[in-house]
């Protein structure tokens, strides 16, 4: 094995290991030491790939020719948020609470990264999906550290679009299976296929691209990806989340709002989408037509909330309704895509970067003051009123339910009513009531995942 090949599985496989609050003891400054890989592989790789038959039916990580700006981007992006988490560990010390938090959120910062790095270096659709979702679910993790309310209420939006978004991308990720035709999930358990024919099976990118040109189901594709990604990246109008996380997050995961979900998206749709292969005019000029009115939006915005802690929220919906617009260029005219496409990785490096350094100015200047914010912001009606209609159409679900199925309900409530009289059992479900109280749509749509899954290896295996 090559010392590239060697970096590649140790960048995001370091800050994995030391994840376990167990190893980590050991290493001295384990925030920096995590990001001591992606450096050496910066400095000193050259373009190299290395497969991984053996992990999620064939993935791959490589250095190409736009990895060293993107972990330029990792680099700047983690960097000083490492160094915030050591300041945080620092004065946490003392307490055994506030340690046993950090160390809580020690590990959720480590798998972010792990999972953030990996992301950047995928060579295939699987991976990229695969380890995004490890990186957006760790992200939560930041984002609700500490118990406040507010970053809880951020997060819990963040996870609603999360998993929404995951299965549309999971459904984006069949498509690609059905286009290609190199990918089945019994394949990879074959054991007369050899080394190379497993290495074919994974979903590299340039053969997806390749294989949707001429696939009759390109346009569906394209809508769950754009679908998908923009709600993990808070496009408008899919933005709920952003305001609160922004304002709420602590002082690492707030720096890494722009650079981790929503640089991350945009890497997404540039490396998922056939753009400068394929025209589809009228999608584009809808795709165009949705960035302008992002950009508008947060013009708007902009002029009724003169405040300096809603910047961030109007510099990411400016710049991803501009991002939308090159999209929806690059969908209708292919040949200006080739020409300029690829500054669209400038264009999300300097972006995540601008926002980092924008959040970094403003937590800055407001450090040490109170807020003097005590009414209901508009931003914060918008978000009531998302969360109110998404647990009015659970309850709804759950009451259908259980009028179309009075006997299995009657069964039910005896069972339970049985279990209730045990008071161990009666004291647990009471806990645990409280806490999937706020939680119920959650909870549902990660089931949904999994019956989507299940239904859908089992229908390719037929």
């Amino acid at each position: 094995m090559t010392m590239t090949e060697s970096l590649l599985l140790l960048t995001p496989g370091l800050p994995l290991l030391l994840a376990a609050q167990w190893l980590r003891r050991f290493v001295p400054r384990f925030e920096y030491v995590a990001i001591l890989p992606a450096l050496l592989l910066l400095l000193f790789a050259e373009q190299s790939r290395v497969d991984l038959p053996w992990l999620l039916l064939g993935s791959g990580l490589g250095f190409v020719k736009q990895t060293p700006l993107l972990l330029s981007m990792a680099l700047l992006l983690w960097l000083p948020a490492a160094f915030s988490l050591s300041v945080r560990l620092q004065r946490n010390e003392s307490s055994p609470s506030s340690e046993i938090t950090s160390q809580r959120y020690s590990t959720f910062f480590l798998l972010t990264l792990s999972g953030y790095l990996a992301t950047i270096l995928a060579m295939d659709v699987v991976g990229f999906f695969t380890f995004s979702t490890l990186m957006g679910y760790s992200f939560y993790g930041l984002l609700i550290n500490d118990g406040d309310s507010n970053r809880k209420r951020a997060g819990r939006l963040y996870l609603y679009f999360f998993i929404v978004a995951d299965l549309l991308l999971f459904e984006a990720a069949l498509i690609a299976v059905v286009a290609t035709g190199n990918l089945s999930f019994s394949a990879v358990r074959d054991a007369n296929l050899s080394i190379n024919m497993v290495r074919d099976v994974n979903l590299n990118f340039e053969v997806v691209r390749a294989a949707l040109i001429s696939s009759s189901h390109s346009v569906t594709y394209l809508s769950l990806v754009i679908i998908g990604f923009a709600l993990k990246a808070g496009f408008w109008p899919f933005y709920f989340w952003l305001p609160l996380a922004f304002r709420a997050a602590t002082p690492p995961a707030a720096l890494l709002i722009g650079g981790v979900p929503v640089a991350i998206a945009l890497l997404g749709l540039v490396r998922w989408l056939p753009l400068g292969d394929i025209t589809l005019p009228l999608a584009g000029m809808i795709i165009q037509l949705s960035g302008a009115a992002a950009i508008l939006f947060s013009l708007v915005y902009a002029l009724i909330l003169r405040e300096l802690k809603t910047l961030p929220t109007q510099l990411t919906l400016l710049t991803t309704g501009l991002f939308t617009v090159a999209l929806g260029v690059g969908l209708s005219k292919p040949y200006l895509w080739q020409e300029y496409g690829h500054l669209a990785y400038f264009y999300i490096v300097f972006m995540s970067l601008a926002l980092a350094l924008l959040t970094a100015v403003i937590a800055w200047r407001q450090d040490g003051k109170l807020s003097t914010d005590k009414s209901m912001e508009p931003t914060e009606v918008r978000v009531m009123w998302i969360e109110h209609v998404s647990e009015m159409i659970v309850y709804h679900i759950r009451t259908l339910g259980m009028e179309t199925l009075p006997r299995w309900r009657a069964s039910f409530l005896v069972t339970t009513q049985y279990y209730l009289h045990i008071p161990v059992w009666k004291k647990a479900l009471q806990n645990a009531e409280f806490i999937l109280r706020r939680w119920s749509f959650t909870i549902t749509l990660l089931v949904l995942l999994g019956i989507v899954f299940v239904v859908m290896v089992m229908a390719i295996n037929k």
